[in-house]
């Protein structure tokens, strides 16, 4: 059976600006640069399937452009191959990712706030994604706002619930989709952006 929506919002929008066809060109050659690097949630390293799909799929129309300023994200990856090559693949549209190494210095980065989004792993070494979520969660508002994905292997549905539980918006399943990741990233870097509005408009 398919997972329940997560928080705040329903499916991403479709039928934006510009186009991310060079994206996959791009991701695709720095996979096969990488074809042997481990890409789980801990654990003795292994094998692919690779973070992301290196495989030839429908990418639609997206929106960067009518984002209007830059966007910044956060990824927060104990596995530093993963975090190289999602890097990359925002780099490509022009997203600035800044990376932390476990759950703690995730918390950290995120306090300094200026997030659109946190893409968070799961399982990683001194904090897991699930309790940094967490402790996200209860900084100061707004920064305990920022929208949080998970991006983990780890996607049954009682996981899902998990992190929903814990104040994560949405999941995403490695080895990731490109078109998925940037619809994902619009979809909840603009609702908390309207979000952000509101809570202006009602304080005004």
């Amino acid at each position: 059976s398919s997972a329940p929506p997560l928080q705040r919002g329903a499916r991403p929008p479709h039928g934006h600006a510009t186009r991310i066809h060079a994206a996959g060109e791009r991701l695709a050659e720095v996979v096969e640069q990488m074809i042997g690097l481990a890409t789980h949630d801990g654990g003795p390293a292994r094998m692919p399937p690779p973070p992301v799909a290196n495989t030839t799929i429908p990418r639609p129309d997206m929106s960067l452009e009518e984002w209007g300023h830059t966007m910044r994200v956060l990824y927060v990856d104990d596995n530093e191959s993963n975090r190289v090559l999602i890097s990359t693949l925002l780099a490509t549209q022009g997203i600035v990712c800044e990376t932390a190494d476990d759950g703690a210095q995730g918390v950290a980065a995120a306090a300094d706030g200026g997030w659109d989004v946190i893409l968070m792993d799961i399982q990683m070494p001194v904090m897991d994604g699930v309790e940094a979520a967490r402790h996200i969660r209860a900084l100061a508002h707004p920064i305990s706002a920022t929208s949080i994905i998970a991006l983990t292997a780890n996607t049954l549905d009682e996981q899902r619930a998990e992190y929903a539980q814990a104040g994560m918006d949405d999941c995403i399943g490695k080895p990731v989709q490109p078109v998925e990741l940037f619809e994902k990233l619009l979809h909840w870097a603009s609702i908390r952006r309207s979000e952000a509005a509101s809570e202006l408009t009602a304080a005004a």
